[in-house]
């Protein structure tokens, strides 16, 4: 499953991301859902900043 956050880079410039899980955190658990992974999704998180 692959997600994308889309971002005019003209406009908007990328301030941090925050990390995703690697394979072996995901897997040690038997992959998605689990109980530390509860949803079958990881969230992709960035935040922007406008460029002035």
């Amino acid at each position: 499953m692959l997600d994308y956050i889309f971002a005019d880079s003209k406009n908007l410039a990328v301030k941090q991301v925050v990390p995703m899980p690697s394979h072996e955190e995901v897997t040690l658990h038997s992959g998605l859902p689990s109980v530390v992974f509860p949803s079958d999704h990881i969230a992709q998180v960035c935040d922007l900043t406008w460029k002035v």
